[in-house]
């Protein structure tokens, strides 16, 4: 029987993302997001006006200029979208503390358990903006804290040479050489991405957040706190 005990762990840099760099894609800067009906407005002179009186220093990017507000605040207003092909801009942590307990075929016994207690933190699985990255950093969609695996495997003792057999080639031939086995294994749920799903954001190239109502009280959490 042996035991074992290990450590595994990775860290990722410039890997990509699910946004891409704000000053590339089409995304506006979420400051600009209270201007809220008028980002889908015409960028007109008076539409212009009244989204300068809430954000100012907007202003048309160019002379000609035909599309809307929103569109008007992207990187590159020229553009209906733009994507960034080389957004290798996030980020990973991955910690493990990894134990296991094996037993070798003993008398036709053998059996394996194994524990993982481990933590993955990211800021690309689920991200929501790229004009703030810390904040994305969080548990990923992948994180299981505790993973536990153990199988068995036993040799029925029937059959010539066994416990409970016999001499008899045909009984040997029909009962003898089986065996049994099992495998278990149980996981911790991954955790859930909260989104929305009835808001309107546009050009923001990311995904709704809902809000907390401000008339709750109380903790946010449900059960427990963060890993």
């Amino acid at each position: 029987m042996t035991f074992s005990l290990a450590y595994s762990g990775s860290i990722g840099h410039h890997v990509t993302d699910s946004l891409g760099r704000p000053g590339i894609s089409s995304q506006i800067n979420p400051r600009d997001l209270v201007l809220g009906a008028l980002l889908n407005s015409p960028a007109n002179s008076t539409n212009v006006a009244a989204a300068a009186a809430i954000v100012p220093g907007v202003a048309l990017p160019y002379a000609n200029y035909t599309g809307s507000i929103g569109q008007m605040l992207e990187p590159f207003p020229q553009y209906s979208s733009v994507s960034d092909t080389f957004e290798n801009i996030g980020s990973t942590n991955y910690n493990s503390l990894m134990a296991g307990l094996r037993q070798q075929l003993s008398r036709g016994l053998s059996f394996s358990v194994s524990y993982v207690r481990s933590k993955e933190l990211d800021n690309i699985s689920s991200a929501r903006t790229a004009y703030n990255y810390l904040a994305e950093y969080a548990l990923g969609t992948i994180d299981r804290p505790n993973v536990v695996t153990a199988n068995f495997s036993d040799k029925l003792p029937f059959g010539a040479g066994h416990r409970l057999g016999g001499s008899n080639r045909l009984e040997s031939m029909l009962v003898g050489g089986w065996q049994i086995s099992g495998i278990y294994t149980y996981g911790s749920g991954l955790p859930l991405s909260i989104t929305g799903t009835g808001c309107t954001t546009p050009f923001t190239g990311g995904v709704c957040i809902p809000n907390a109502n401000i008339n709750f009280t109380g903790s946010l959490r449900l059960k427990g706190g963060p890993e």
